[in-house]
């Protein structure tokens, strides 16, 4: 872990993040926003928001606390994810009963649950008046979704976030054996994310689209990347099978089929399509590939639109 910019960790207060936002991508982009906070300015952080998806996670399978950048031991105890979760919970109980209490000495809580998490704004945590706040000892809590630290940080300590959140061996080598399946099929994987089930109502069904969609952005890509044999690795909660997809069939492959393992094969591949979802922004992230976010059904892809991405 790089030194540069940081405080004296003994000067900062222990920081635990204590709100269950969403799933699993949403759960690992907080995270990693407290990962890098933490890392820049030498406060521990403790992930108790990880909670039941902590066991998928090398560093998190053991301990209570879930420390993420200070070597605060916390035994040997293995937790069930029941269990993670009444942690949090509990905790999370207490830190918002302080907070109407308005904090105690060496105990103080920033809750935005109400606030910035139901509203377009974020809250800053390089902002000022919130370093100030982490300054001294003491215990922070954090309750809420939208906290981030902004793009520029988030990739400078992407390889520390990467470090800190390495997925288990069985779920790393699930993501492995699935793109390297689909790579015998053509030298260039796309990573298809076909999100539909909770779409069809999110947002009005906004970004609910049709197989077929997909299976035209599939074409799209592949004459994107003519130059190359393209194939496709496709991720969804939904269960298809290779001739759902046409012309395409022979060079289409799936996932895991489990959310970590998708999770990560999407990152394993060359470059990822999908509509806008904290899944597939982590994927870019953290395998550090480019992203081709689809937000129309009639919309078509082109080289310009895959980029990567440092988060929601």
């Amino acid at each position: 872990m790089g030194e540069e910019g940081r405080r004296d960790e003994n000067r900062m207060k222990w920081i635990f993040l204590t709100k269950r936002e969403g799933r699993l991508g949403n759960r690992l982009f907080l995270c990693a926003n407290l990962i890098a906070f933490g890392a820049e300015v030498g406060a521990p952080v403790s992930l108790l928001a990880l909670a039941e998806y902590a066991e998928l996670f090398r560093n998190f399978q053991r301990g209570v606390f879930l420390t993420a950048n200070r070597d605060l031991r916390d035994g040997k105890l293995f937790l069930s994810g029941r269990m993670r979760v009444m942690v949090c919970e509990v905790v999370a109980g207490f830190a918002r009963f302080l907070g109407r209490m308005g904090g105690l000495p060496g105990m103080d809580v920033v809750d935005i649950a109400g606030t910035y998490d139901v509203g377009d704004r974020v809250f800053g945590m390089m902002e000022r008046d919130f370093l100030e706040r982490v300054e001294g000892k003491g215990v922070l809590f954090l309750h809420g979704w939208k906290f981030r630290v902004g793009a520029e940080l988030l990739r400078k300590w992407r390889e520390e976030v990467v470090r800190v959140l390495e997925p288990v061996v069985c779920v790393r080598k699930r993501a492995e054996e699935a793109v390297g399946n689909v790579r015998r099929k053509g030298e260039w994987v796309v990573g298809v994310h076909i999100r539909r089930g909770d779409y069809r109502h999110w947002k009005g069904g906004k970004y609910f689209f049709e197989v077929g969609s997909y299976l035209e952005w599939m074409r799209q890509a592949g004459r994107l990347f003519g130059n190359k044999k393209v194939s496709y690795l496709v991720c969804s909660e939904e269960k298809y099978r290779a001739g759902d997809f046409g012309e395409l069939a022979g060079r289409v492959g799936f996932g895991p089929g489990d959310a970590a393992g998708d999770l990560y094969a999407l990152a394993g591949c060359d470059c990822i399509v999908g509509p806008p979802s904290t899944f597939t922004l982590w994927a870019s992230y953290v395998g550090d590939k480019p992203l081709h976010i689809v937000e129309r059904a009639n919309e078509r892809l082109w080289a310009g639109g895959f980029t990567q991405h440092e988060g929601p």
